[in-house]
């Protein structure tokens, strides 16, 4: 098992790729395998590639925006419902729902990584202040 310096032990897990793993997580609201990756995916996630279905190029940039948009700002949209007892059937579908409506969306995504590039920036990464994000090459 790789150690990650500075991390906690969660990120030191075998499978700790978690990017890779919240950027596969089922999103048809009515499976009940809804906001989870599958099960192959839980016990151990090595390396990936990250391809665009539209053949466009994907800087290291838009990697890592992806995945830390899936890791850090989807992954606590997915967990809430389950923390907050939501799994009712008729309520978790609402919940399900809104949550693809309002945060599985092109707008949500640049209201994200807004805030997301400013932190870059303000945390010294000048070179973020020219970067486009994947919806926009």
């Amino acid at each position: 098992m790789n150690v990650i310096p500075g991390q906690n032990e969660y990120y030191n897990e075998p499978h700790g790729n978690w990017a890779a793993l919240f950027m596969n997580v089922n999103t048809d609201i009515m499976n009940d395998q809804w906001g989870m990756p599958p099960l192959r995916w839980q016990t151990e996630v090595g390396n990936v590639l990250i391809i665009r279905l539209d053949g466009k190029e994907l800087t290291c940039q838009q990697g890592e925006i992806v995945g830390q948009h899936a890791e850090f700002h989807l992954q606590m949209k997915w967990e809430a419902p389950r923390v907050r007892g939501a799994e009712g059937a008729e309520n978790a579908l609402k919940v399900r729902r809104y949550i693809h409506e309002h945060h599985l969306n092109m707008e949500a995504f640049f209201e994200w990584f807004r805030e997301y590039r400013i932190l870059k920036i303000d945390g010294g990464e000048s070179s973020w202040a020219a970067f486009l994000s994947p919806y926009d090459v």
